[in-house]
């Protein structure tokens, strides 16, 4: 089981379309269509920005090129 959830409408409505394929991300949109179908369950829902915590505690976490070491 697996939800997708986003706070984007427009890249939800691309990911639940047939149109995906045509855009700019057409290569991401085939590989989620595809991990998608392999599953039992996936859900691709779009959420209000200030119910979509855990993508802002992603987005907070530094990545390696950010951190410097002393």
């Amino acid at each position: 089981m697996v939800i997708l959830e986003t706070d984007n409408v427009a890249l939800v409505n691309l990911l639940s379309s047939d149109a995906g394929g045509r855009s700019t991300i057409a290569g991401l949109w085939q590989e989620i269509q595809e991990l998608g179908r392999s599953l039992l369950f996936f859900k691709i829902l779009h959420v209000r920005r200030e119910a979509n915590v855990a993508a802002h505690c992603c987005a907070q976490m530094p990545t390696p090129e950010r951190c410097s070491y002393l």
